[in-house]
């Protein structure tokens, strides 16, 4: 979302007292080169919570960081941090400290940004081949949630499309919205191009059970 959106979405919750919590942990691939406006800097009651796995490609180490202005919010969640998860993660934070050092970000940003356009770019390209899906083009992530023009459930849809093509989806059920699906294209490229080669034999085979 852009600056005048997030505000909007804050003077309702001023209005009635609300916290709120933003997820950034794609900060970083907006396709558009602009970066999205943190909470934490416009709300004394938003919570901004991020992390090194999807952005920098680097999901094995699960580290992260909540951000708030409120001093005591921020106490309990250190105290809370320390009672959890203190000497559990050593060696990934270091790791972590390597990949966020401004020359190596930068690299690990770039990289994921290269493949996720050129993704992307095919992904399109696919799409618009494909009357039987439809979608909002996505502004940032490497996630897409194209909906499905078939009268089945996401589950079995996605269930049949692992069974007969190896091609793993989300269901829109896991997301409590039916008739989607959580197509990822992050990936490495040829693989992707051969995962869209088995998604759409898969569409195939539907259209011609529904013929």
């Amino acid at each position: 979302m852009d600056t005048k959106e997030l505000k909007a979405i804050i003077e309702v919750a001023e209005d009635h007292n609300l916290w709120i919590v933003q997820d950034e942990i794609y900060r970083g691939t907006e396709w558009d080169d602009e970066l999205s406006p943190s909470m934490v800097n416009y709300y004394d009651k938003g919570v901004t919570t991020g992390g090194i796995s999807k952005t920098l490609g680097v999901t094995g180490l699960r580290i992260g960081w909540i951000a708030c202005r409120d001093v005591e919010f921020m106490k309990k969640i250190h105290a809370t941090t320390m009672y959890v998860t203190l000497c559990t993660n050593r060696l990934g934070e270091i790791l972590a400290i390597r990949a966020m050092e401004p020359e190596t970000f930068r690299r690990l940003v770039k990289a994921g940004r290269k493949v996720g356009t050129t993704n992307l770019t095919i992904l399109k390209k696919w799409m618009r081949d494909h009357e039987e899906l439809s979608w909002v083009e996505p502004k940032a992530t490497f996630c897409s949630f194209p909906r499905y023009g078939f009268d089945m459930s996401s589950w079995d849809f996605c269930d049949r499309a692992l069974k007969e093509q190896q091609v793993l989806l989300g269901p829109g059920s896991g997301f409590m919205v039916e008739g989607y699906v959580r197509l990822g294209f992050g990936s490495d490229t040829d693989r992707f191009k051969e995962s869209l080669q088995r998604f759409d034999t898969f569409l195939k085979s539907l259209k011609h059970e529904k013929a």
